[in-house]
């Protein structure tokens, strides 16, 4: 499991790690699905990405509801360490069908 936050110009063109690789938008509310599940926030006025990637086999055994509580407290833990706002989730319906 690999756990990052990119802001500014950091969060411009990322990808995710997924075999079926999808680029990550810093201003589209969160995304789940697949090996990446993402969290946005704005940091001194630049945009931010919480980015959780899980490889496999994990991305077999931690799922759904397990990811959502991961991504929401990875996020809101780094967020809140460096003054970030308006932290934007994956809808709990993406989780449940990733």
């Amino acid at each position: 499991m690999k756990a990052e936050t990119f802001v500014g110009d950091g969060s411009r063109g990322l990808w995710t790690d997924a075999p079926l690789s999808a680029r990550i938008d810093p201003a589209a509310p969160g995304k789940a699905g697949g090996a990446a599940w993402w969290a946005t926030s704005v940091c001194d006025g630049r945009p931010a990405v919480h980015l959780l990637q899980v490889a496999y086999p994990y991305d077999r055994i931690v799922t759904g509801d397990r990811l959502e509580a991961l991504l929401h407290a990875y996020a809101g833990d780094a967020a809140a360490r460096r003054g970030c706002t308006g932290v934007a989730h994956p809808e709990a319906a993406e989780f449940a069908t990733s």
